[in-house]
């Protein structure tokens, strides 16, 4: 007979049921933990490394929690400490894309993923794919954000995935 023991933190005070905390508590949380992992973060890694989280990764997390947080200012001079580690955007848009683009100078956070074909490629290329391209589908954009774009904008092609039929159609 198979016994499984489970580890359970029960409340010192024998109350189940406490609130939630609120949602600046938590926002505070979160920018109280990015900013300590970001002080003892490495800039760099190794290449054996690539893909672990450096400081540039959680201060542009911190960042973005900023932005939710509404604290435009904090947002603002966070975001210039991680464009100063040496961040940039690629003149290239459609290079972001491609092996040649990974971890290039625009990946604040990269996950590193080896899509090898005895792994059956990439999971999330499979989800996103255009669907009867060996995609599911599932990432289906909105008419607004195809509006989005300016006409002429290059990202457009590059951003929004259809069917080769239908793109052959409109060429």
């Amino acid at each position: 007979m198979v016994v499984y023991r489970f580890l359970i933190s029960l409340p010192a005070d024998g109350i189940y049921t406490k609130p939630r905390n609120s949602a600046a508590e938590v926002y505070a949380f979160i920018a109280k933990d990015l900013t300590e992992v970001a002080a003892v973060l490495p800039q760099t890694y190794s290449a054996a490394d690539k893909g672990r989280v450096t400081k540039g990764g959680a201060l542009g997390l911190l960042s973005k929690v900023y932005l939710y947080m509404k604290d435009y200012q904090k947002a603002y001079d966070t975001s210039n400490l991680v464009i100063s580690m040496g961040y940039s955007l690629d003149p290239d848009f459609n290079h972001l894309f491609r092996p040649a683009g990974e971890f290039g100078t625009e990946s604040v956070f990269e996950v590193n993923c080896d899509c090898a074909a005895g792994f059956g490629g990439s999971q999330y290329a499979e989800v996103q794919g255009v669907r009867n391209q060996f995609g599911w589908g599932f990432f289906t954009p909105t008419t607004a954000l195809e509006n989005a774009f300016e006409p002429g904008d290059i990202r457009k092609e590059l951003t929004i995935l259809r069917e080769a039929k239908r793109l052959l159609k409109a060429i």
